[in-house]
């Protein structure tokens, strides 16, 4: 029996349109993101707090409770979601300062905001955060008047920490130290000794600004009954031609040593290269979750 044209070509067009409808079920088009942007993350500052100046490179981003990802700063992030969603930003560190150590800041809050999203919209978030109210600060140098960066342990009355008030990071001072040929080696802790610093594992970091034109390490100096005071450089910091700011991890050494107190140790050598070997501290913190 003979087909007629007119049916095959019927025929023909169904099994197009089954076919272009079957590939688009396989391979359904993209979702349209709609996007968020974050240009900075601001630091509200609290009383008692010290230096609202901190270094916060990334955002950690989570929707409706789910994580994301991690994003530079300034940042504009694609979101898979459309509607009332729940976004948190959370400021992200490097974790000694090493690029490959990124982590969020467990001390500081988070950004959460309440939003309705729409495809291919921006939406730009002025990010703000700020310490957590659990958060203890068990040691603050900020050089504003006098120090507590004292303990003589190299003996040497020659070197020292001595307070700057020109050239400082920001306010009225800053901390500084100078070895040269005669005066060559300096190795001081902080005073007065911290006695509640947890050993737990829980995070304890310490925030430091500075600059420097010669290598030094911060470490601790533990204390026990019974026992002679035993010191540990944790992280060695290279020289840093403009301030910088670092946040050292200082969990791991705590449970190590399990001790009733502690310091916060500095130790350089006078680098013979140079004429004077100078170092930059300002905004010490010993942060710790309140125990």
């Amino acid at each position: 029996m003979q087909v007629p044209g007119k049916f095959i070509c019927e025929l023909t067009l169904i099994a197009l349109t089954m076919f272009v409808t079957g590939c688009d079920f396989i391979n359904p088009a993209d979702p349209v993101p709609s996007y968020v942007r974050i240009d900075q993350i601001s630091v509200d500052p609290i009383a008692g707090t010290g230096t609202s100046q901190q270094k916060f490179g990334e955002v950690w981003v989570y929707i409706n409770g789910n994580f994301i990802g991690t994003y530079s700063i300034p940042a504009l992030i694609p979101l898979i979601a459309t509607g009332p969603t729940e976004l948190m930003f959370f400021p992200g560190i490097r974790v000694n300062g090493i690029q490959s150590a990124a982590d969020f800041y467990p001390f500081f809050e988070p950004h959460t905001i309440n939003a309705s999203l729409v495809p291919e919209a921006t939406l730009t978030v002025d990010m703000h955060t700020r310490y957590r109210s659990n958060v203890t600060i068990a040691y603050l140098e900020d050089f504003e008047s006098s120090h507590r960066l004292t303990d003589d342990l190299d003996e040497d009355p020659a070197t020292s920490v001595e307070r700057i008030t020109t050239g400082t990071f920001e306010g009225n001072g800053s901390g500084k130290i100078v070895l040269w040929e005669d005066a060559d080696f300096i190795q001081v802790a902080s005073i007065p000794l911290l006695t509640e610093l947890p050993v737990n594992g829980t995070s304890v970091y310490l925030e430091l600004h500075y600059k420097n034109n010669v290598a030094f390490s911060i470490g601790l100096v533990g204390h026990a009954a019974g026992i002679e005071p035993a010191s540990v450089s944790i992280l060695v910091l290279r020289p840093q031609e403009d301030w910088n700011k670092i946040y050292v991890e200082l969990s791991a050494a705590l449970y190590a040593s399990q001790l009733q107190a502690y310091q916060v140790l500095f130790t350089a050598a006078h680098d013979t290269a140079l004429v004077q070997s100078e170092i930059f501290l300002d905004n010490m913190k010993l942060v710790h979750i309140t125990q």
